[in-house]
Formats: structure tokens, C-alpha cells, sequence
């Protein structure tokens, strides 16, 4: 089950009432948004290669997410999906309390030192393990899909990048805690759907 199925799932649930009104596009940000937010986690977590800054990890992250065969090049239509995951992330970091000088800068510049700074930090504010797929279903699914979807803070597009062993390796980890989220996300939408068939049954 993927997560953009239960995304659209999940607004039978009556725990984020936006999400009772998206489209299409909406659904689209909000995958997008849950991938983003899980390559932040992994960003934060995951030992760089040597040579790597944490600006080359996080581009790469984030071009994981748009290039879906990871040959680094990036068509229109990625570029924009590229410009979404750059918006959430900005969103996340800035819940984080990570300062809009900095988010454009690690963003927008892709800047060594600014990135490596709030790597260091992120830690600090962000949970591990079960707590972290609870810190991302809450994010994600207490987002406004518009907000994701408005780009205006992220300038330029990615120039074509190569992606190295390790960070294909930190992709898959990423997606692998996207696909923990949507797990979650599964269960509740079961529980949910069998107290609404226990409280008809009972009537």
C-alpha cells in the first residue's frame, strides 16, 4: 500500500480537516512532503561519506525524491516536484526553529557550512526511532497541502548531480522510514474503520 493511496485514506479520518478538501495536486504535495520529511531524519542521522558536505547529502536526498532512476539528471517535471521537496523540507526545518537565513541559504545556495550547522543541531530536536515516524505522520498529515505547494522561497533549479553509492543507500534508508509512516498511517486507518463498523453494528 502506498502512501499516496493513504493519503487520500487518511481524510476519512477526521484528525486534520484540510486534508478533507485536496485534489489531486494536494495528494501529489503530501507524498511528496512525507518523503522530504523522512530524508530530513535520515539527513540528520546518517554518517557523510568522506569528501561529502552535508549540502552534497541533502541535495542528494532531496533529488532522490524527483529523480526516480537516479541518474542525477532532472527534467522539467522533476524540477518542479524537486522544488516541492525543497518547500516542505524548508517548512520542517523552519518547525524546528532553524532561522530563514539559514533555510535559504542550505536551500537555495546549498551552503557547506550552513548545512553542516544545522545537521549538527537537528538531533537535538528531532526524535529516533518510533518517535520519529510519529514526528513525521504528525508533520505531514498536519500539513496544509497548499503551503507545500507554494514554491516562491526556493529560486533556481538543481543542476545535474551525481548520486554516489551512499547516498543511494541513505534514499532507500529514507524511503524505508517513509514506508514505516505509511504502516502507521495503515493501522489507524484500520482501527478507525473498525470502530465506525463496531459503533454501526451496535446501533
Amino acid at each position: 500500500m502506498d502512501a499516496a493511496y493513504l493519503l487520500k485514506e487518511a481524510i476519512h479520518i477526521p484528525v486534520s480537516p484540510p486534508q478533507g478538501k485536496l485534489g489531486p495536486a494536494g495528494y501529489a504535495a503530501l507524498d511528496i512532503a512525507l518523503k522530504t520529511v523522512a530524508s530530513i531524519h535520515v539527513w540528520a542521522r546518517l554518517r557523510l561519506a568522506p569528501g561529502e558536505t552535508a549540502a552534497d547529502r541533502l541535495r542528494a536526498l532531496l533529488v532522490g525524491i524527483a529523480d526516480q532512476n537516479q541518474d542525477g539528471e532532472l527534467d522539467a517535471n522533476e524540477q518542479g516536484v524537486l522544488a516541492i521537496a525543497r518547500s516542505t523540507a524548508w517548512l520542517y526545518l523552519e518547525s524546528k526553529s532553524v532561522v530563514p537565513d539559514d533555510l535559504d541559504d542550505i536551500l537555495n545556495r546549498w551552503d557547506a557550512d550552513r548545512a553542516d550547522a544545522v545537521r549538527s543541531f537537528l538531533p537535538h530536536v528531532i526524535p529516533a526511532g518510533k518517535l520519529a515516524v510519529l514526528d513525521i505522520d504528525r508533520f505531514v498529515f498536519g500539513l496544509d497541502p497548499e503551503a507545500v505547494l507554494d514554491t516562491k522561497r526556493i529560486v533556481g533549479k538543481v543542476p545535474p548531480v551525481r548520486i554516489t553509492a551512499g547516498q543511494k543507500a541513505a534514499i532507500l534508508e529514507a524511503r524505508r522510514l517513509a514506508t514505516a509512516v505509511v504502516n502507521r498511517r495503515a493501522l489507524e486507518v484500520k482501527a478507525w474503520r473498525d470502530r465506525q463498523r463496531a459503533r454501526m453494528a451496535s446501533r
